[in-house]
C-alpha cells in the first residue's frame, strides 16, 4: 500500500543520509507535513518528487555524480522496487538519463561508447521530460518583481541554479555535444504547460516499461499532470476535516505559463551561446 511505501521510503532515504558515499538528502523539502499529508495530498506528494529529483539530477552531490557506485546502483533500484508510488518515472528516468551521460562525459571524446551512451542519455532524458508536470520543479523559484517581465537569459539561469530538471539536462547534453536531444527536452517539457505537443518517437525514447511488481492499474496512479489553472501553484489546503487540519504552504507561486516561458528561454539560452561561439569576438549577433 502506500502507506508501506512512505515508510520504505523514508528508511531508504535515511540510509541514504547516512551512507557517506551518497548525497545528503534534503529533507528541508518535507518540512512542515505529516505523514499523513505526504500520503495523501497532491502536495505531498510533489515535495517528494522534487526531493528524489534532488536525489537523483545532475549537480555537484547528487546520486548520479556518486551514481556510477554500487551504492548508488542499488538505492536506485531499492527506490524503483519498494517505493514506485513515489519514485517515480520522472524520477527513475532522470537518473538513468544523467547516469549515462555522466559514463559519456567520463569516455574520450572520440570514443564511439561516447558517443553510444550520450544518445542513450538524450532518449532516457527525452522520456523523463514528459513527467516532469511541476512547473516549480522545472521553473526553480521565481523572485517576481510586481509586473515585471524576467528576460529569457534571467529564467534559464534562474532554472540552473534552482537545480532545475530541465536546466541540468540541457547543460548535460550540450557539454555531450548533442544539439537535437537538447531542443527536444526542452520542447516535450514545454508541451506538459501548454507548449505544441510532440508526438513520442519509441527511437528516440527509452524506458516507458513498467516497473517490476507494479500493478497495470498502478502505472501513473500519482503521477500525472495536475490540472492547469490560473495560477498553476500557491497554497494547497489538507482536504481533510476536523481540527487537525494543516495548511501546507509552499511558499511559491509558480505558474504553468512561468515553465512554458523557462522550457523556451533554455533553447533561446543555448541557442545565444552556439551564435556567440560561432561569431567573432566582439560582433554584435
Amino acid at each position: 500500500s502506500r502507506c508501506i511505501q512512505l515508510l520504505n521510503l523514508m528508511s531508504c532515504l535515511e540510509r541514504a543520509h547516512s551512507t557517506p558515499a551518497l548525497p545528503e538528502v534534503q529533507w528541508g523539502l518535507l518540512h512542515g507535513l505529516t505523514y499523513y499529508q505526504l500520503a495523501t495530498s497532491q502536495e505531498g506528494q510533489e515535495r517528494i518528487e522534487s526531493l528524489l529529483n534532488a536525489l537523483v539530477s545532475q549537480g555537484e552531490k547528487t546520486l548520479v555524480v556518486n551514481g556510477l557506485s554500487s551504492d548508488g546502483d542499488l538505492l536506485a533500484d531499492t527506490l524503483a522496487r519498494q517505493c514506485y508510488l513515489y519514485f517515480s518515472s520522472a524520477s527513475r528516468l532522470t537518473f538513468l538519463g544523467f547516469r549515462s551521460a555522466n559514463d559519456a562525459l567520463s569516455r574520450s571524446s572520440n570514443s564511439p561508447q561516447r558517443a553510444g551512451l550520450a544518445n542513450q542519455a538524450a532518449a532516457y532524458l527525452r522520456s523523463a521530460s514528459r513527467h516532469w508536470y511541476a512547473p516549480t520543479l522545472v521553473a526553480g523559484r521565481l523572485s517576481k518583481d510586481g509586473n515585471k517581465r524576467l528576460g529569457w537569459e534571467e529564467l534559464a539561469t534562474n532554472a540552473m541554479e534552482s537545480r532545475s530538471p530541465l536546466a541540468l539536462a540541457a547543460d548535460i547534453l550540450m557539454k555531450l555535444g548533442n544539439v537535437e536531444g537538447l531542443a527536444d527536452v526542452c520542447l516535450i517539457c514545454a508541451a506538459n504547460f501548454g507548449g505544441a505537443k510532440v508526438p513520442r518517437n519509441e527511437r528516440k525514447e527509452l524506458g516507458e516499461g513498467t516497473v517490476q511488481n507494479m500493478m497495470g492499474w498502478e502505472k501513473g496512479l500519482y503521477h500525472h499532470p495536475p490540472p492547469s489553472n490560473a495560477s498553476g501553484g500557491g497554497d494547497v489546503i489538507d482536504s481533510r476535516s476536523g481540527a487537525d487540519s494543516r495548511e501546507i504552504v509552499t511558499g511559491m507561486d509558480i505558474t504553468f505559463p512561468d515553465a512554458l516561458q523557462t522550457c523556451h528561454a533554455i533553447i533561446f539560452y543555448y541557442v545565444s551561446k552556439l551564435l556567440g561561439e560561432a561569431s567573432p569576438a566582439n560582433q554584435p549577433l
